[in-house]
């Protein structure tokens, strides 16, 4: 029992060292390009990462959530050769269709005239082409609970693409495309640093085993694709719903709006949504390996006793981050941010409560993962989220920042309600 204890201790160290190196560089780095970039030109870069944000969560972050969720279950089961070729097949898969459909925007928009915009979308096709291979190669980490190395990485790229987006912009100017290409540049380096790391496990693995046999390759893409296309789709409808504020406030108000807005999701959803990514990117492989395959019913049963436990902190920690921003609100913009974007501080606390709020939800979507049944979440997920977007549209056109804010507190409640409500419809039996 110790030397668990002492095990766990280390790697709970190791995670909060990462989310809060990751959480201190997002800071800091809100409070580098707030003093080189105006509101506006903060609201186009802003604008540019909801395009990111929706390719990582329809096509990459299925890719990490079942490397994550699998790939500890195929090594145990001496099938990892074949599990790492059918990573690799979809990773080459969502590249291609990446650039393919990047040379299409870029096409549309010289047609349109508008190709002053093409620089900022190329840095923009070069964050996702990155960030696929970086989320695979991160999944591994992750699954074979390398917390140092995990931590490392994390907060490397936060710093990296905070520091190079400053820099390039402080050198070439004020502009969005400058300051995504820090972005790009940060990726890239990491990548290679996590590929570097994981070369024993991607090379020598399929050396030293059997070549993967082909049925079984497919066995594990017909797995795979199952777990993974309810988080694609749900997740188009997440990404929507978040990109919705952004644009209905570029819509209604102006970019200047939009900057703000940037600003308060960033100081109010950093520290909440990393404190609570790094207690689940803690217990996760702690819940994943316990539940192991899913055929041993009291292993699972030990899995949710875990995954509750995540919850119950979700939600502790949203109610005391809210009352933390509510009473010192101004004292963190003043630190934070550029005199400019400091108008808006009270706003804060909402921000912080809808976000807590989303990210309670997403722990409490854990239980069925753990039966390997996703679907399950689609209809939760999706509706409450085209609820969000509908709120977002028409909050913005009725009461400008504030409303979207408060939107964004009632969409929290209405996911986080929802998907706690449907939990107890989740099936309780192991998943074949």
């Amino acid at each position: 029992m110790k030397p668990r204890l002492l095990r766990l201790g280390g790697e709970f160290f190791w995670v909060t060292l990462g989310q809060g190196l990751v959480a201190l560089g997002g800071l800091l780095g809100v409070r580098l390009l707030t003093e080189v970039l105006p509101p506006a030109v903060y609201g186009e870069l802003a604008l540019a990462m909801t395009i990111v944000a929706f390719v990582q969560v329809t096509v990459q972050q299925p890719l990490f959530e079942s490397v994550r969720r699998f790939f500890h279950a195929a090594s145990n089961a001496g099938e990892a050769p074949a599990f790492l070729q059918t990573m690799w097949r979809f990773a080459r898969r969502i590249s291609v269709g990446l650039v393919a459909g990047g040379l299409v925007v870029s096409l549309l928009l010289v047609a349109a005239g508008q190709g002053s915009w093409i620089g900022l979308w190329a840095a923009v096709l070069a964050v996702c082409l990155i960030s696929t291979w970086n989320l695979a190669l991160g999944g591994i980490q992750s699954a074979t609970r390398r917390r140092a190395i995990v931590a490392g990485h994390e907060g490397l790229q936060q710093w990296l693409r905070f520091g190079l987006a400053a820099a390039l912009v402080w050198w070439a100017g004020p502009h969005s495309s400058m300051a995504m290409t820090g972005y790009a540049m940060a990726a890239g380096l990491v990548v290679a640093s996590q590929g570097w790391f994981l070369r024993g496990t991607l090379w020598r693995v399929p050396l030293d085993s059997a070549e993967p046999r082909p049925a079984l390759a497919r066995a594990w893409e017909g797995r795979l694709l199952a777990y993974a296309w309810p988080f694609g789709v749900w997740g188009a409808a997440l990404s929507v719903q978040a990109a919705s504020a952004r644009w209905s406030l570029q819509q209604f108000e102006a970019a200047e709006a939009v900057g703000l807005f940037a600003v308060l999701y960033q100081v109010g959803h950093y520290p909440v949504a990393l404190l609570m990514g790094g207690l689940s990117k803690f217990l996760a492989p702690v819940i994943f390996s316990r539940a192991g395959a899913g055929q041993d019913a009291g292993r699972v049963g030990e899995a949710r006793r875990i995954s509750r436990f995540l919850v119950a902190s979700a939600v502790s920690l949203t109610l005391l981050a809210t009352a933390v921003a509510a009473l010192a609100h101004e004292q963190v913009f003043a630190l934070l941010v550029a005199p400019e974007y400091r108008g808006v501080s009270w706003l804060l606390p909402l921000q912080v409560l809808g976000s807590g709020l989303f990210a309670a939800s997403q722990a409490a979507s854990m239980q069925s993962m753990l039966a390997a049944n996703t679907r399950a979440l689609l209809t939760p997920k999706i509706a409450s989220a085209s609820i969000g977007t509908v709120l977002n549209v028409l909050a913005a056109w009725r009461y400008g920042l504030p409303g979207v804010l408060y939107a964004g507190v009632l969409y929290g409640a209405i996911s986080f309600l929802w998907i706690v409500r449907a939990r107890s419809t989740f099936p309780r039996q192991p998943f074949p």
